[in-house]
């Protein structure tokens, strides 16, 4: 037996039966303290088939049990419990599964350890790769979301949605509110656009025609409105110039935040 692989093949399960159990309990693990917690698993059963057969007591297998609980976050006595539970409903369901395919694919079985073919590995591995994958996908997709977010204006029944660009130099204010302002080329907002904004251009002195939105709504999860006004231009954008000012305080904390697969 290929110790390393031995080690792998822990690893794996082990990582795939905290992810169950979180998944369960509806907590999220970061990477990291998954990992550890997998490999540490997978340290002990590759010692206790190699040089430290007293490893496998099942006193002393509960115990790694209760430590690898500690994966999960906890706030109370009952909550560590609950995810204790959890991982071993969660170990006992993914290791009935792991000897039934060992079993259908022709695995050996040494004093309790299962020596796994090649095609139970991949089969493993494409699990692992299964439950971890599609998260780290919609992490990435959110973080991309919150990097160029997007404008959203709701005002009568009329709903447009851009692209957003962050225009520091866009210093446009409504002259009797004070309030910033976000330009955009949009034709269905058009007829809303009654209000003269004085702006200044390159080209010299212009005035743009704009409106108080319904509801403005410039990225951040929480969907905070924002207070500001809506020019209309007739220019062609690639999107919503949305002065820096305008940007709700959450969008800024989501963009901070990191979420681990």
């Amino acid at each position: 037996m290929y110790i390393e692989l031995y080690f792998l093949d822990n690893l794996l399960m082990d990582a795939l039966i905290l992810r169950l159990a979180a998944a369960v309990t509806r907590r999220s693990v970061p990477f990291w303290r998954l990992f550890a917690l997998s490999a540490a698993g997978a340290l002990y059963a590759s010692l206790a088939v190699t040089c430290l057969e007293w490893l496998m007591l099942p006193p002393l297998k509960l115990l790694l049990l209760l430590i690898m609980a500690l994966a999960l976050p906890f706030g109370s006595i009952k909550e560590y419990l609950t995810g204790a539970l959890c991982v071993f409903l969660a170990s006992a369901t993914l290791g009935g599964i792991a000897v039934a395919c060992s079993a259908f694919f022709g695995a050996s079985v040494q004093d309790g350890v299962i020596l796994a073919p090649l095609s139970v590995r991949v089969a493993l591995g494409t699990a692992a790769v299964a439950a971890f994958l599609p998260r780290c996908i919609r992490s990435a997709q959110r973080r991309r979301a919150l990097k160029h977010p997007r404008v959203r204006v709701e005002h009568k029944g009329v709903v447009v949605e851009l692209r957003a660009i962050v225009d520091s130099g866009n210093l446009l204010r409504e002259p009797i509110s004070g309030k910033c302002v976000v330009i955009m080329n949009a034709d269905e907002l058009l007829r809303f656009a009654v209000l003269p904004i004085p702006c200044a251009t390159p080209a010299g002195n212009a005035v743009l025609y704009g409106f108080r939105p319904e509801r403005l709504i410039i990225g951040g999860r929480s969907r905070t409105p924002a207070d500001a006004y809506v020019a209309l231009t007739t220019q062609k954008l690639d999107g919503a110039l949305v002065p820096t000012a305008a940007i709700p305080l959450d969008l800024d904390a989501d963009c901070k935040e990191e979420t681990p697969c």
